[in-house]
């Protein structure tokens, strides 16, 4: 995935995680936190996530209650420099 994103980036393009909280999305698929994870999300030309059960959108947010996922966010805002965790906006 971060290879397919950055080959993107190459052609002005851009990526979507869809359906991360689905049965093949990739919570489930890479249920680990690792570098693996953390190379997608830090991709610049990674634009949003989608998830398919609206309980779910604050997702990868500073406001999830998972502390992993709101660490990965916090990692691609600080790397992206990105507003801080103080700020209302949710997205990516």
């Amino acid at each position: 995935m971060p290879q397919c994103l950055k080959l993107a980036a190459e052609f002005d393009g851009f990526g979507v995680l869809a359906h991360v909280d689905g049965e093949a999305g990739l919570e489930k698929a890479y249920p680990k936190f690792d570098t693996f994870k953390q190379d997608i999300l830090n991709c610049q030309n990674l634009l949003g996530i989608e998830v398919t059960d609206a309980t779910n959108n604050l997702w990868f947010s500073h406001l999830d209650g998972d502390q992993d996922r709101k660490n990965c966010a916090k990692i691609r805002r600080e790397l992206l420099g990105h507003e801080s965790d103080g700020h209302s906006e949710i997205a990516l």
